[in-house]
């Protein structure tokens, strides 16, 4: 076992669009802070603290558990779905008292793909409320439950959203790859946000570049180019597809649809605010108490 394998991956498509999907997937979340500060008690020096403890444990979780998954399937097909019982039926066998591991590294992970997602959706559904509120979409999306205090409106679209980006990835495919494509049109749509984000600094106004610090500059240039590398390698598969060249339509459709979509919305959310501008910025006198008891 050597838990600290170095190796010089190989130049093709494959590794760029591995190397893209650990850019945008493994690095991207931070802007979750932003969305839920408000929720949280002390949020700067809670937030700062939970950020210094657990980045490091993360890392190292990451770099010996894939370790671990090349040395026991070295050569073998890789389940990009569950690639941690896989590993473990390998070492421990499917017989025997260690038969019981895979079961409960299973159930392990069903908890933390629920708690995953529970955050993910909660994010999400907090931005249309919020751009809701300041008449950058309808204000429809900032509706809040009189009791829960929870964007009602908000968690249906989202729903919806989710169930048709669901339906639509397992049409014709197996399960490894719908489980890509959205995996994938994910990725690209981080990347999308990213590159804007990360431009900013590089492209924005005068008065903001004049202001930001070198190395804030270098940080976001290479958070730049990492971003473009996964917004154009985001259609190449890393898994075994039944065509690429369907692959790489039902991702850029997903994107480009989503998109258009958004643009519609924001379309109509901006046409209500110039009829409403006599209403005030932000959340309504009875939606001000917080958002999201759970």
């Amino acid at each position: 076992f050597e838990p600290l394998p170095l190796k010089m991956p190989k130049l093709d498509w494959f590794s760029l669009a591995v190397f893209g999907q650990m850019c945008v997937g493994a690095l991207s979340g931070f802007e979750y802070v932003a969305i839920l500060a408000g929720e949280c008690r002390s949020a700067a020096q809670t937030i700062g603290r939970s950020i210094m403890i657990s980045a490091p444990v993360i890392s190292l979780m990451f770099i010996l558990g894939t370790s671990s998954v090349l040395a026991f399937l070295d050569g073998q097909p890789i389940n990009v779905i569950g690639p941690i019982p896989q590993t473990m039926r390998a070492a421990l066998g499917v017989s025997g008292p260690a038969a019981w591991a895979a079961p409960f590294a299973i159930f392990l992970l069903i908890g933390r793909a629920v708690a995953s997602a529970s955050l993910i959706f909660t994010g999400l559904t907090r931005l249309p409320m919020t751009v809701g509120w300041d008449n950058l979409a309808l204000r429809w999306f900032s509706t809040l439950d009189p009791q829960w205090r929870t964007p009602v409106h908000s968690i249906l679209f989202m729903t919806g959203l989710v169930m048709a980006f669901i339906l639509l990835s397992m049409l014709g495919v197996k399960e490894q790859e719908a489980s890509q494509v959205l995996t994938a049109a994910s990725v690209i749509h981080y990347a999308i946000a990213y590159v804007m984000l990360f431009a900013l600094p590089l492209m924005g106004r005068r008065a903001l570049r004049s202001r930001l610090p070198v190395w804030l500059k270098i940080a976001a240039a290479a958070g730049l180019v990492a971003s473009s590398v996964s917004l154009f390698v985001g259609v190449y598969p890393i898994v075994d597809v039944v065509s690429k060249e369907e692959y790489a339509v039902k991702i850029s459709s997903a994107v480009v649809l989503s998109n258009m979509v958004g643009v519609l919305v924001y379309r109509w959310g901006r046409q209500a605010g110039s009829r409403g501008k006599s209403e005030r910025r932000g959340p309504p006198a009875d939606q001000r108490e917080g958002t999201g008891r759970s």
